[in-house]
């Protein structure tokens, strides 16, 4: 093993390699995710994009072993884990869902935050009685050390009078509020990589930059990893270090942050940005043709094929490799084998 390779072990957190989760129903085959590989580095924040049922959601859950039963089923890949630099990684994949390795790594060290924190909270708890059994779970401490730590995390995520909203229940809390309470929750046990679902969505837009403004504060003084899940390209380019593009299952372009805005490659990137308005902007917007395909009955070439404004015969056919543009950006699209033709 060279030096590149052990610097590279030392700095990556998460290795997902060739993940394949499936739903089996009676009208056939759901590829929720379909051959998903991607890396998180320490401290790094990964944002994944795409329209609501292209497997972003999914994706997420299957890093932690939560995908709907009994329906959903990882069926292939790695979920590398590397718990600690330099030993060998844990593959989350292998584990059983409720096995006690599982459980230790779930909540502890790979937090999640939901999209709906009204839905997520249990409406008969208090918002304290939930961050002190997450922390009782996973932490060896007494309750009365849990209570004063759940006080401390809601004070940390700038919830004001912490010692009068810990017995307070979610109903009485602004939505803002309460996706406070969440990210408290899913921070009190000092995880190395917490995955925000669409934490933002159902805010309005000034409760959402405060809630981006925590996050990325919180990152900084955890040192934490994140991986962002969200359809508003705006929001990715306050958060994301590197971004993933997924449609149907499949992820369709990598890059820098930098790169999907200014030097993007995938035709469906570049549809998801002309569909973001622009303040001041007099251009009209331009939105993707269609709708996602229908997951059980995808054609047989590109899935983007019906939708795209530069389709080639080949795309109806043939499924596209993944091409490598740069060393850190790649493309699902037959456009670069087009250019690799021309060049030669």
């Amino acid at each position: 093993m060279d030096n590149n390779t052990i610097d590279d072990q030392k700095s990556k957190l998460l290795e997902v390699k060739n993940l394949k989760t499936y739903f089996y129903h009676e009208e056939g085959i759901v590829r929720a995710a379909d051959d998903i590989s991607f890396d998180v580095d320490r401290g790094e924040t990964l944002g994944v994009v795409g329209e609501s049922g292209c497997g972003k959601s999914v994706t997420s859950l299957s890093l932690i072993q939560l995908v709907p039963q009994p329906h959903g089923e990882i069926v292939g890949g790695e979920i590398l884990y590397y718990k600690e630099s330099g030993l060998p990684p844990v593959d989350v994949a292998k584990l059983g869902s409720h096995s006690k390795e599982m459980r230790n790594i779930r909540g502890n060290e790979i937090a999640m935050i939901f999209q709906e924190p009204m839905t997520s909270l249990n409406p008969v708890y208090t918002v304290g009685d939930q961050i002190v059994e997450s922390i009782l779970l996973h932490q060896n401490v007494r309750k009365k050390q849990a209570r004063a730590k759940a006080i401390e995390m809601l004070n940390l995520v700038g919830i004001g009078s912490p010692e009068q909203r810990v017995d307070e229940y979610p109903h009485s809390l602004s939505g803002g509020m309460r996706q406070r309470v969440m990210i408290a929750m899913a921070l009190s046990c000092n995880p190395n990589l917490l995955i925000a679902d669409e934490p933002t969505t159902a805010l309005d837009v000034t409760i959402e930059s405060q809630i981006l403004e925590l996050m990325n504060d919180l990152q900084g003084k955890f040192n934490m990893s994140i991986i962002f899940i969200t359809h508003d390209l705006d929001v990715i380019g306050k958060m994301a270090d590197r971004v993933i593009v997924m449609y149907t299952g499949k992820i369709v372009e990598k890059a820098k942050t930098d790169d999907i805005f200014y030097n993007n490659k995938h035709p469906y990137t570049r549809g998801l940005l002309n569909s973001i308005p622009k303040i001041g902007a007099n251009k009209r917007l331009i939105p993707i043709e269609g709708s996602v395909p229908d997951l059980k009955h995808l054609p047989e070439g590109c899935y983007f094929v019906s939708r795209c404004p530069e389709a080639m015969e080949i795309c109806i056919n043939e499924e596209p490799p993944e091409y490598q543009i740069e060393d850190s950006q790649t493309a699902k699209c037959w456009l670069y084998e087009k250019e690799k033709e021309e060049l030669m």
